[in-house]
């Protein structure tokens, strides 16, 4: 009876079709979103004397950090595991700092107060979830005082730099995701050297940045 019982449900077992699994394309087309982030970094304000070709006289060194927030799109094509894209972001930032008193009174602050990028990305999916490196060009706007009472000086300028990071993203549902992403930026040099607070000297900006990202977005 064992025997009779046996042979008929192990028929039935390989009988029954496999589960087929789809995969997982929600990666490829165009996506929208908002974000958050919070960024630190340095700034280098350093005086520059004329006589010498505005070459560092003092070197101007703080700390920057604050929130930043903003909006981006993006287009994605998944080939295999694979997924490239494009993507562009642009957003409000407060990401400053004031500098400690310099040498003879001078004194100095530096301010981010929008941003944004243009970026490629690739990375490797694995089901629900990609994993990727990214990097293009950066864009600032800065804001930066210098005063040697009685003097004040200001830069406002924007400045074209780089962008290189990491980040994963994970698809909630084929049409929403979320993402954590690291990104440095360096955006050179600002505003050399149009601001003086000394006959013979000149002031100038000069910022790199660490930021880390949280998105969510939306795929149309």
């Amino acid at each position: 009876m064992k025997l009779l019982f046996i042979v008929p449900s192990a028929a039935l077992l390989f009988a029954t079709p496999a589960i087929a699994y789809e995969p997982f394309t929600a990666w490829s087309g165009f996506f929208a979103g908002a974000e958050v982030n919070y960024g630190w970094g340095r700034a280098n304000l350093p005086d520059a004397k004329a006589s010498a070709g505005h070459a560092t006289y003092t070197t101007n060194v703080t700390q920057i950090d604050g929130v930043t927030g903003g909006v981006h799109g993006s287009y994605d094509l998944k080939t295999g595991a694979w997924v490239v894209g494009a993507e562009a972001d642009l957003g409000r930032a407060n990401v400053n700092a004031d500098l400690p008193e310099w040498a003879f009174g001078d004194y100095g602050k530096s301010d981010i107060d929008s941003q944004g990028a243009a970026r490629f990305r690739a990375g490797y999916a694995i089901s629900h979830t990609l994993y990727y490196a990214l990097g293009g060009l950066a864009l600032a706007h800065t804001q930066a005082n210098f005063s040697d009472m009685p003097a004040f000086a200001s830069n406002s300028d924007s400045k074209n730099g780089w962008t290189l990071g990491l980040g994963a993203e994970h698809a909630l549902t084929d049409k929403w995701t979320t993402r954590v992403e690291y990104r440095y930026s360096d955006f050179g040099r600002f505003g050399e050297p149009n601001a003086s607070t000394n006959l013979g000297w000149k002031d100038y900006n000069k910022i790199s940045e660490h930021v880390i990202r949280l998105g969510l977005n939306y795929k149309f």
